[in-house]
């Protein structure tokens, strides 16, 4: 057997094996629906070399943005005429495939590596697959450049199955944890939001909405640590998620150090075009390239989470936070003492001022699934003292 044949056949192993463990926590149709749109999409690329390549990843990149925002239903593109069609050609199948499920299972993740797929160089499709059904990361990231993972071959090391091992450890103590905290923090869960509006002072419940944000990173960097040791189980190593976000004394540093890889993914995607797109119109010192991009990136990183309006507020909320933080570093803190910037007391501020504006946020992020927004307005007041 040549080494290509052989490697092929390793591939096709290690693929069917991420399928099987997929399968075992993963309705077959949530596997399927962003592959074979964007498997459709790798394939014909290699033969349609006439079609100019920009024209050719918007297609396939508004396809999978059309079936994303059809599993978040948003009702402002599509009707429930979609969702009988489809009952036509997948009956007794489609009734199963509600939002909330596809959501648990990492829905928007397969959009991310998706479009990643088609924003990039081409890759044949036995590469797709592998990069796309790899199971550590199919539900809750991290986000992984194809480039990354694919030039790392499966192998199986002593010190990678000790650290693996470690790092999955290190996760399900996470998990605990954020278990244990879920039960009291505010808005882990409507009955709790409603319990907090009633009972809670506004200090108490800056606390709480404080501790929530810490509940939320428990468990979501618990399951990246699983992923993370999990990939390091079979030699490939997946980037980080969170570097500390807690310590963060700006916002900008906050979103380096919380959900990385989603935020490496906006960057590339979203700011870094956007910022492009405006230079060409306008003056590289324009106020509006430190405003508009990160407003835009930020809203559809709320999109992305749902097309509901607390989670569009929520974004639209980081973005403006984002833009005045550029501004602040631009105008104001530029012309400070160096001496006055590197003092406990003015980091501490910043690190107050920041933590605080995170924690106003999550009021429109929870609770999860679904916030809504009268609950959120709700909660905001209360927080700023206005109460009904």
């Amino acid at each position: 057997m040549s080494c290509s044949k052989k490697n092929g056949a390793l591939s096709l192993i290690f693929i069917a094996c991420n399928i099987g463990i997929l399968l075992t926590i993963t309705p077959i149709a949530s596997l399927l629906v962003f592959y074979g749109v964007a498997a459709f999409f790798v394939v014909l690329r290699k033969r349609l070399s006439g079609l100019p390549r920009k024209v050719f990843n918007a297609f396939g990149i508004l396809a999978l943005t059309l079936a994303l925002l059809y599993y978040h239903q948003s009702l402002l593109i599509f009707t429930g005429y979609s969702a009988k069609i489809m009952q036509i050609f997948f009956p007794g199948l489609w009734e199963d495939l509600t939002s909330q499920a596809l959501a648990r299972v990492g829905v928007s993740y397969c959009y991310l590596r998706t479009v990643y797929v088609l924003a990039g160089e081409e890759i044949s499709l036995l590469d797709f697959s592998r990069y796309y059904f790899f199971s550590p990361t199919f539900v809750s990231g991290p986000i992984v450049p194809p480039g990354d993972f694919l030039s790392q071959p499966v192998r199986f090391t002593r010190t990678d199955i000790f650290t693996g091992i470690t790092r999955i450890v290190y996760g399900f103590l996470k998990l605990v944890l954020s278990s244990i905290l879920q039960i009291v923090v505010p808005l882990s869960t409507a009955q709790n939001q409603q319990w907090a509006l009633v009972h809670s002072s506004p200090s108490l419940l800056w606390v709480g909405v404080f501790a929530t944000g810490f509940w939320l990173y428990l468990n979501f960097s618990g399951f990246s640590d699983i992923a993370i040791g999990a990939s390091r189980l079979v030699g490939i190593r997946i980037p980080e998620n969170f570097n500390n976000p807690y310590v963060a004394q700006s916002l900008t540093d906050f979103w380096r150090r919380w959900h990385i890889s989603l935020a490496n993914w906006l960057r590339a995607n979203i700011y870094n075009p956007v910022t492009r797109q405006l230079s060409r119109f306008l003056l590289v010192q324009s106020l509006w390239i430190a405003i508009i991009p990160p407003i835009i990136t930020m809203v559809v990183c709320g999109l992305w989470h749902g097309t509901i309006l607390p989670f569009i507020i929520w974004g639209a909320f980081h973005g403006v936070g984002l833009a005045v933080d550029q501004l602040y570093r631009r105008f104001i803190e530029s012309k400070l003492s160096p001496v006055l910037v590197n003092t406990r007391w003015y980091q501490a501020g910043g690190w107050l001022v920041t933590q605080a504006y995170v924690t106003l946020g999550w009021a429109f992020f929870f609770p999860l699934p679904a916030p809504s927004l009268t609950q959120s307005v709700l909660i905001v007041k209360r927080l700023l003292g206005i109460w009904m």
